[in-house]
């Protein structure tokens, strides 16, 4: 808890929430689990995953995840990396540890939300194979990404919309229409999210036994 405020307190406001004692307590079993990273014995970073719980929930509803989708659902649900530990790749690890674990809980849909403005948390998780959704106001009235991995997939050479990330009011025109947002890229030097039509989206390849 010591950790998340100190990076709370050093966030651009509205960019990463700020979570409860009774949240944090819950991702120690209950509701999920915690995975942290360690040096000497100091907390340098942390990943939270959610099985079920009030926030669980709550994505499920905004993704618009009927009952039995939400049974299959694991949430990414908030990740801190301590500035001087940041740009090492932490971020990353902590989301493919937390998709192994949501794994072995035979959870193959993977939720995430991310602020707009926040780059390096929708970038991470967009390599993770998560496409933006939808857009809601949460954690007090910020925009989030309302972000999902199920069992669709996009043909890498998509034609793709590339609109800035903070451009609220085009993202939310193009996700109205069907578009998922599937790429980072860059516009006019700002960071952009790349949009494609829902219809290209394709059932993934399922591994051989």
């Amino acid at each position: 808890e010591r950790v998340h405020h100190d990076i709370i307190g050093r966030a651009p406001s509205g960019t990463v929430a700020l979570e409860t004692s009774e949240f944090l307590a819950g991702h120690l079993g209950a509701e999920g689990y915690t995975v942290g990273l360690f040096l000497e014995g100091q907390l340098i970073a942390y990943g939270i995953l959610g099985l079920s719980g009030a926030a669980h929930e709550r994505l499920g509803k905004l993704l618009d995840l009927s009952a039995q989708e939400r049974e299959r659902l694991a949430v990414l649900d908030g990740v801190g990396v301590v500035p001087a530990f940041r740009g090492r790749g932490a971020h990353g690890y902590l989301n493919r540890v937390r998709e192994a674990l949501a794994g072995r809980h035979g959870r193959q849909l993977i939720a995430a939300s991310a602020a707009p403005a926040n780059s390096v948390s929708w970038r991470n998780l967009m390599r993770l194979g998560l496409q933006v959704r939808g857009l809601a106001r949460m954690f007090g009235g910020h925009w989030r990404y309302l972000m999902l991995r199920d069992e669709s997939r996009v043909p890498a050479d998509a034609p793709a919309e590339f609109v800035d990330a903070l451009d609220i009011t085009h993202q939310q025109w193009l996700l109205d229409r069907g578009c998922r947002g599937v790429r980072p890229g860059r516009q006019r030097s700002r960071s952009a999210v790349g949009y494609v039509a829902g219809t290209l989206a394709q059932p993934r390849d399922r591994p051989s036994r």
